[in-house]
C-alpha cells in the first residue's frame, strides 16, 4: 500500500534482531497520525586511501575488510577531498554503535590515510541520503504493520520518497505553568505546580489543583498536583498536536514538571511509542524531546533568529518579545502575592487569566515564527526539533552537508576538543574602521557594499579546496599578518570551489526571491521568511570559516576575507577623497562623506565608476542621504569614537549607532533625555534648546519633580543568578525578587530604581514597587549626563555648565 504523509519527527531504534531501523512519525495527507518504519538503510562512513593508491589495491582491501567482524559491506568509490581525487571505501556497518570500533580497525590498514563522516548522526545521514525534507509531503510504499504505537497507521516501508515541497499545516498547542513560590526561586522538590495552561486554535484550558471561586468555563479543577500533571498528559494525548510549544520550556517548564512528576511517581509518557520526555543536558539550557511530534521552545528560536539583525530587542522575556512582535503583552499581576492568594483561595481569577495569557502569547508567537521555522527546515533538511535549536554555524554546516553530494566531496569529521582549543589560539586582523573626526556635519551621503563578505568569498573563490601555493592564474590577497609573519594567499581561478559555489546559489536565490516580493502588492510572510533564512546563511559563511568547531574551518580563508574587505573599503575611501569629498567615517563595509560644494549626482556617478572596476557579485550601493549627523569623541580622548554616531535623513528618521538609547541598562530618563537632545540637534539644529532642556531636566530631577517611574533601569539577566561572580545591581534585585517568590530566570528583564542612602549601588537598587524615592545625584551623574555629554563635548559645552543652576547666584555674583 502507499501512504502519503508529512514526517514530523524522525528517530531510530533497535529491532528485536538488534538491527538499527528508522522511524518516521507524522501526519497522513488525510489527517491521521502515522508511523513509517524503514529497515533498508545502514550506517556508514568513508575511508580514504593514500594518494596514488590503485583501484585494484582498494578493491582487494575492500574484500579483506568485509571479512572483519562488525563490517557489513565495503565498496570502492572515486571521491574528492578538497577538490583532489581520492579512492575511498564506503564502510557499512549494522549499527551506528559499531562505527567507532570499525573506524579504528580500518584506519590501521597501511593503505588508509584518513577516516571521514564517521560522526554524522544516523538519522541526519538518512534524511540527507534519502533527500527527504521533514514536514514535506512524502510517499511510503510497503505493508501495514502490527507494531504498537499511539498512531492510526503503521507501515513497514520498502521505499520512501519525497513527492512535493508542500509543507504540513500543523496543529499547535502552547503550554505554560505557574508554580507556588513563597520564599525563594521555585524549588523543584518543595514547590508544587499550581496552574497549567493550554492554548490552541479554538481551544483554551487552565488546570488548577484547588477549588477556585468564580472559576471560568475553561478551568478544570483537580484535587492535587498529581492529577494536574496527569490531566496535562491526557489533554496532550487527546488533542494530538503536531507541535507542543513553550516559552523557555527547555529551561524551566519541562524540567520542573519532570521533577514534580518524579516526586509523584508519574511518567511523562507523551511519546507516541509510549516513551517519556527525554532530556539532553548538552544543549544550552538543556532540551526536552518527545518522540513522535515536536516540542518547540519558541524562546530559543526567536532569540537566535532575531540576532541576525531583523529585530533588536533589549530583552527576550515573553512580555518584551510579545509586545515587539504581537503588539500585545503579559497580563499585569502582582506575582509576589500569588502564594498568598493561593493559600487563601481569593483573587485567583487574575492569576488564572495571567497563566492563560502566557500560553496564548506563546501560541501566537509560534504562529508568527512558523514560516521562519519551516523555511529553515527546508533549507537544512533536518528535524524541526533540531532546527529550532540550531546556531547560525550549525545552519551553515548542515546546509553545506545537505548540498555537498553533487560535488562528490568527502565531509571532514568535526574537530576534537584539543583541535578546537588550538584553533581558538589563532587570530587574524579584522575589519577596518575609519576613525571619525568628531563634530556636527550636514549633507552626508552614505554608501555600503552589498553583502560584502559573502560577495568577496564568491568573487575571489575563497575555499579550502581552492587555496594554493602556486601563484599562477589565481586571486592574490593583499598582504596579511598572521602571527608575526606577513604573507599573501592564493586562490585558484582554474575551477570553482564548492563553498563559493554553494554560497553563490544562496545569494542568487535570495535576489530572485526579493525581486518576486517586489512584484507582489501584499506582504508574503513565506517569501519573506525564505529570503531571511537565505540572508542568515549567506552572512554566516564568513564566521563559519573562523569558527573553531567547524568541519571546514580555515584561518587563512577567514583572514583573506577580511583582508580583501579592508582593501576594497580603503580603495573606495581613497577614490572619494581624490574626488574632493570629505570622508567622515567608515566601518567594515560602509562609508559616510559630506558633499561639501558637490552635488549628490557627483557622488552617485563616482559610485558607478567604482562598481565598474569591482569583481562580479561585488557592488557599492547608495544607502541614504542625511541632512545632518553627529560623530562623537572617544571617552577621555580627543579622537573620534568608533561605531558611535547619529544621523537624520530627509524623512526625519534618526539612525543611531552605539548610543545608550538602544542599550538595555540605562534608565528611562537617560534614554528620553538623550533621544530628545538628538532630535533637537539633528532635526531642529537647536543646540541652545538642547542645552536648556538638559539643564531644566537636571533641575527637575534634583527637586524630585519627575516621577520615580522615569528612573527605572532595566537590564537583562544573561545567565542564571547563581552563575554570576560579580553581583551587579540587576543581579542583586533579581535575588531580591526571587526571595519574594517571583519567577526570575535567565533572559528575564530586571527593573529597578537606585534609591537614596549609603552603601554600594547594588545595595541601594530596589525593585520598582519597593522604591519610595530615588537618588537624584546618582541619576544626574551616572545616567543623564553620561548619556548626553558625548554629544555636548563635540559642541564645546562642558559638564560643569550643564550642571550649574544659573538661577542661583553665587558669592562672586554680588
Amino acid at each position: 500500500m502507499d501512504l502519503d504523509f508529512y514526517p514530523i519527527d524522525i528517530d531510530s531504534l533497535d529491532d528485536d534482531k538488534h538491527k538499527q531501523v528508522i522511524r518516521l512519525f507524522g501526519r497522513s495527507a488525510d489527517g491521521k497520525r502515522a508511523c513509517v518504519i524503514d529497515r533498508t538503510f545502514y550506517p556508514y562512513f568513508w575511508a580514504a586511501c593514500k594518494e596514488n593508491t590503485p583501484e585494484s589495491t582498494a578493491k582487494n582491501l575492500a574484500k579483506r575488510l568485509m571479512q572483519e567482524q562488525g563490517i557489513h559491506n565495503a565498496e570502492v568509490h572515486h571521491k574528492k577531498f578538497l577538490a583532489k581525487e581520492v579512492v575511498a571505501l564506503k564502510i557499512t556497518v549494522e549499527h551506528s554503535k559499531a562505527i567507532g570500533q570499525a573506524k579504528h580497525l580500518v584506519k590501521d590498514y597501511d593503505e588508509i590515510q584518513g577516516i571521514f563522516e564517521s560522526d554524522i548522526p544516523f538519522v541526519r545521514r538518512y534524511l540527507i541520503d534519502k533527500h527527504i525534507t521533514p514536514l514535506s509531503l512524502c510517499r511510503a510504499s510497503g505493508k501495514k504493520s502490527s507494531a504498537q504505537a499511539a498512531v492510526d497507521i503503521v507501515i513497514e516501508a520498502d521505499s520512501i520518497n519525497q513527492i512535493s515541497d508542500e509543507m504540513l499545516k500543523p496543529k499547535i498547542i502552547a503550554f505554560d505553568i505557574e508554580v507556588y513560590n513563597p520564599n525563594v526561586a521555585p524549588r523543584e522538590q518543595e514547590d508544587q505546580i499550581c496552574l497549567l495552561a493550554l492554548y490552541g486554535k479554538d481551544f483554551q484550558k487552565v488546570i488548577a489543583c484547588r477549588d477556585v471561586a468564580h472559576a471560568f468555563k475553561y478551568v478544570d479543577i483537580v484535587k492535587d498536583e498529581k492529577e494536574l500533571i496527569t490531566s496535562f498528559l491526557a489533554y496532550v494525548k487527546e488533542i494530538q498536536p503536531d507541535y507542543l510549544v513553550g516559552y523557555f520550556s527547555d529551561g524551566f517548564d519541562f524540567p520542573y514538571m519532570r521533577a514534580r512528576a518524579k516526586r509523584h511517581g508519574i511518567d511523562l509518557d507523551l511519546g507516541l511509542d509510549g516513551s517519556n520526555v527525554s532530556f539532553n543536558k548538552r544543549m544550552q539550557t538543556g532540551s526536552a524531546r518527545i518522540t513522535g511530534f515536536a516540542h518547540i521552545d519558541i524562546y530559543k528560536f526567536i532569540r537566535r533568529i532575531t540576532s541576525g539583525g531583523e529585530i533588536e530587542l533589549e530583552s527576550y522575556d515573553l512580555d518584551t518579545v510579545a509586545r515587539e512582535m504581537l503588539g500585545d503583552g503579559k497580563k499585569k499581576v502582582n506575582l509576589q502575592d500569588f502564594h498568598v492568594a493561593w493559600d487563601n483561595g481569593k483573587d485567583l481569577h487574575q492569576y488564572i487569566e495571567y497563566n492563560l495569557k502566557d500560553a496564548e502569547l506563546t501560541y501566537r508567537l509560534a504562529e508568527v515564527m512558523l514560516p521562519n521555522l519551516h523555511e529553515m527546515v527546508k533549507l537544512v533538511g533536518q528535524n524541526l526539533f533540531d532546527v529550532a535549536r540550531m546556531t547560525f554555524g550549525q545552519f551553515v554546516e548542515w546546509y553545506i552537508i545537505r548540498n555537498i553530494e553533487r560535488f562528490n566531496e568527502l565531509i571532514p569529521n568535526r574537530p576534537y576538543m584539543g583541535e578546537m582549543e588550538e584553533r581558538d589560539m589563532e587570530s587574524y586582523e579584522g575589519a577596518f574602521v575609519f576613525e571619525p573626526q568628531p563634530g556636527l556635519y550636514e549633507n552626508i551621503m552614505g554608501f555600503d557594499f552589498r553583502s560584502l563578505y559573502p560577495s568577496i568569498i564568491v568573487s575571489h573563490n575563497i575555499c579550502l579546496s581552492t587555496i594554493t601555493k602556486e601563484a599562477k592564474n589565481v586571486h592574490t590577497t593583499p598582504e596579511i599578518i598572521l602571527g608575526n609573519k606577513a604573507a599573501k594567499y592564493y586562490f585558484t581561478k582554474d575551477y570553482q570551489g564548492f563553498l563559493p559555489a554553494i554560497l553563490k546559489e544562496i545569494i542568487e536565490r535570495r535576489a530572485n526571491i526579493k525581486a518576486a516580493m517586489k512584484k507582489e502588492k501584499a506582504k508574503n510572510p513565506v517569501l519573506n521568511a525564505r529570503q531571511y533564512g537565505l540572508k542568515i546563511l549567506a552572512n554566516s559563511f564568513y564566521g563559519y570559516f573562523g569558527f573553531s568547531g567547524a568541519r571546514w574551518y580555515n584561518n587563512e580563508c577567514a583572514a583573506s576575507i577580511t583582508a580583501w574587505a579592508r582593501h576594497y573599503i580603503h580603495e573606495a575611501i581613497k577614490k572619494f577623497q581624490d574626488e574632493g569629498f570629505t570622508v567622515l567615517y567608515s566601518d567594515t563595509d560602509s562609508l559616510y562623506h559630506t558633499l561639501g560644494n558637490k552635488k549628490r549626482a557627483d557622488a552617485l556617478k563616482l559610485m558607478e565608476n567604482i562598481n565598474e572596476n569591482l569583481p562580479d557579485m561585488m557592488e557599492l550601493e547608495f544607502e541614504n542621504y542625511y541632512l545632518r549627523g553627529i560623530f562623537v569623541m572617544k571617552k577621555g580622548e580627543k579622537k573620534g569614537a568608533k561605531k558611535k554616531y547619529a544621523l537624520i535623513d530627509e524623512k526625519n528618521v534618526i539612525k543611531v549607532r552605539g548610543f545608550e538609547t538602544i542599550r538595555g541598562d540605562w534608565s528611562i530618563i537617560a534614554r528620553e533625555v538623550q533621544d530628545h537632545v538628538l532630535h533637537l540637534i539633528l532635526e531642529e539644529n537647536d543646540v541652545n534648546g538642547a542645552e536648556q532642556y538638559v539643564k531644566q531636566t537636571i533641575k527637575d530631577v534634583r527637586q524630585k519633580n519627575l516621577p520615580k517611574d522615569k528612573m527605572v533601569i532595566r537590564k537583562q539577566l544573561k545567565k542564571k543568578i547563581e552563575n554570576y561572580d560579580a553581583v551587579g545591581p540587576h543581579v542583586a534585585v533579581a535575588q531580591r525578587l526571587r526571595e519574594r517568590g517571583i519567577k526570575v530566570q535567565e533572559g528575564s528583564l530586571i527593573s529597578y530604581i537606585v534609591c537614596e542612602g549609603r552603601g554600594m549601588i547594588r545595595d541601594r537598587a530596589k525593585p520598582v514597587d519597593e522604591a519610595t524615592t530615588y537618588d537624584a545625584e546618582y541619576y544626574i551623574d551616572h545616567q543623564i549626563l553620561p548619556a548626553v555629554l558625548p554629544l555636548f563635548d563635540v559642541l564645546g559645552i562642558k559638564e560643569e555648565f550643564l550642571k550649574k543652576d544659573h538661577q542661583q547666584k553665587g558669592v562672586m555674583d554680588f
